[in-house]
């Protein structure tokens, strides 16, 4: 039924009072809700329920690691997924840690226990990008398809939205500004990011100037990681198609997905694929070389690009830039600055590829 949330599927060994203070802050992150859930599982029921995380020992979350790490050498694990449970069982830990009111003189036993903690970050090649004119192409046929899917076209080419921050948009992520009776936004994820430094994360400069993130944990002294929710305000003319949509947006608090497909699901990344199949062939557009994924790193490069050029007016050349891409399209702002978590992925773009590939990206 689709009043289902999140919250109503307990894992074993938490009650569901329990459950919702380990996810609490997690409304607009599913994947990390239902990992969470795997995770919890999988432990209790591990030697048929014998250990459960509010009660385990130092000595048991290590045996349970090494069980982890056996099963990596026998190949039913991988590496990266080993790791992602020990991450994702430290953070549970830490979760439950911080509610002493639930579970009084609990320590975290998964602390101190992950190693390996360098992320992977991606190494960004040429191929990885579609072609512009591809991009134009589509861009082309809007006028030729629904309202949902120039939506959805929209936040991937112009705001570089993912396939799964799309799909994770809700009607209540959608408000007016304060004050304002038509000025629209919405609050985005935008992922975690780490920031090097031995401060506890009070003393964060993040923290003290008031940055949308909130603290997800520390790592021996070395590193913060903030999880990062921003905020984009429309374009008068965008928020006008977002009430052609939805004519409710920005006052309705419903917890539902924003965008569902013909059968009422949420719009996943198979139903952003098979869209975009669909919008390949009206272009006239080569379908394999163009997947959901490739058009919002498309986005993504196009919304930098206007983004600098909107907060640096003295820069001649970000404006000469920005200009044909305002003309392609643009539906907004986002407030006070460019996301961390996106900025990143522009900066490792650049490293990989070069200062100049941005240019190519969206054809100039």
């Amino acid at each position: 039924m689709y009043g289902f949330t999140m919250k109503n599927r307990t894992p074993d060994g938490l009650t569901s009072g329990q459950w919702t203070a380990v996810i609490e802050g997690l409304e607009h992150r599913p994947s990390t809700v239902n990992d969470y859930r795997k995770v919890l599982n999988l432990l209790h029921s591990y030697k048929d329920g014998e250990y459960r995380i509010d009660t385990m020992t130092k000595e048991q979350a290590e045996e349970y690691f090494a069980y982890l790490d056996q099963r990596q050498a026998e190949g039913t694990l991988s590496e990266n997924t080993v790791h992602r449970y020990k991450a994702t069982l430290r953070s549970i830990g830490t979760r439950i840690e911080s509610h002493p009111d639930l579970w009084p003189g609990y320590h975290n036993p998964f602390s101190g226990l992950v190693t390996n903690e360098n992320r992977k970050r991606t190494e960004y090649r040429t191929d990885m990008f579609a072609n512009a004119e591809d991009i134009h192409r589509i861009h082309d046929t809007f006028d030729q398809l629904s309202k949902e899917e120039r939506l959805i076209l929209s936040f991937m080419m112009y705001l570089g939205l993912t396939p799964a921050q799309i799909q994770n948009l809700k009607i209540s992520d959608f408000f007016l500004l304060p004050g304002e009776t038509r000025r629209l936004a919405v609050r985005i994820g935008c992922g975690t990011f780490l920031e090097p430094t031995t401060k506890p994360w009070k003393e964060s400069s993040y923290y003290l100037n008031n940055y949308p993130v909130k603290f997800v944990r520390s790592s021996h002294n070395r590193s913060i990681t903030w999880d990062y929710t921003g905020t984009f305000v429309f374009s008068d003319s965008f928020a006008e198609e977002l009430r052609n949509y939805y004519e409710f947006i920005g006052t309705s608090t419903d917890s539902r997905a924003f965008f569902l497909t013909a059968r009422h699901l949420e719009f996943n990344y198979r139903a952003m694929h098979h869209m975009i199949l669909g919008v390949c062939a009206a272009a006239n557009v080569d379908s394999s070389a163009i997947t959901p994924n490739l058009i919002s790193r498309y986005g993504l490069v196009h919304a930098y690009l206007i983004d600098r050029a909107q907060r640096n007016p003295e820069d001649e050349a970000a404006h000469n830039t920005a200009e044909p891409l305002l003309a392609f399209g643009s539906i907004g702002q986002w407030e006070e600055r460019f996301p961390v978590p996106m900025q990143e992925r522009i900066d490792s773009i650049q490293n990989h590829l070069g200062n100049d590939f941005l240019k190519k990206v969206v054809g100039l």
